[in-house]
Formats: C-alpha cells, sequence, structure tokens
C-alpha cells in the first residue's frame, strides 16, 4: 500500500503520503478546537472572576452561565477568543507527535512492518 511504502525522502509518492499524513495529523485538532475553544474562554474567565474578593462583584455563576453571557454580549468571537492560538498550537503540536509516527516507525524498521492498530491507538513510537 502507498501508505506504508519504505522510507525514502527522495521518492515522490513518499513526499506526498508524508504531507498528507502532516496535513490530516494537524487539520482534525484544529478543527476540534471549534467545539472546545468556549470551554478555554469560560475557565479563563472564571478564574478571573473567581479572583474578586467581593462575592456581588461577580459575574458569573458558572461555565454555562458564562459562556451564555459571552454569547449574548460578545457573540460568536467573543465565545471563540483566542481561537487562532489554539488552532495554531493544537495543529503544531499533533503534526509532529502523530504526523511522524509511521514515517519514523518505517525508518526505524526499513520498512519491513505496519503498525498494528494497538500501537496507532498508544502512539508508540512517537
Amino acid at each position: 500500500s502507498a501508505l506504508y511504502m519504505s522510507f525514502n525522502p527522495a521518492d515522490e509518492a513518499h513526499r506526498s503520503s508524508l504531507f498528507v499524513s502532516f496535513f490530516a495529523s494537524a487539520a482534525g485538532p484544529a478543527v476540534a478546537c471549534l467545539a472546545t475553544n468556549p470551554a478555554d474562554v469560560a475557565r479563563t474567565r472564571l478564574s478571573l472572576d473567581a479572583a474578586l474578593q467581593d462575592a456581588s462583584q461577580k459575574q458569573y455563576r458558572g461555565a454555562v452561565d458564562c459562556i451564555r453571557k459571552t454569547w449574548v454580549e460578545e457573540g460568536f468571537t467573543g465565545v471563540q477568543r483566542g481561537l487562532r492560538f489554539a488552532m495554531v498550537r493544537e495543529a503544531s503540536k499533533n503534526s509532529f507527535r502523530i504526523g511522524l509516527f509511521e514515517p519514523l516507525l518505517q525508518a526505524q524498521t526499513g520498512g519491513s512492518r505496519r503498525a498494528s492498530w494497538r500501537e496507532r491507538l498508544g502512539g508508540r513510537g512517537a
């Protein structure tokens, strides 16, 4: 299979599959940030809110209340504040951690074996 060819950086097909592997392992987590970023925004705002000494000055009663009020007052951009940084962080972290797994395994074994599903799930070699 083209995905499991031996490690040869001069081979055009290998460079293409390596690019696809890096891109796919970066794109998924970056897109997932759209769903998880509102929780990060709420966590940050709740931490700042908790630092207030006077309980009457606190704005939020919890995470859901914080997200709801942020949505009402600031809209989509409010609940997605810091999204670009989070996407870059997740994409860069995961492209190297996940995208290099198969090429490193191929280089280590000389292309003689593929990772089992258990090794992939466990991230062996990454």
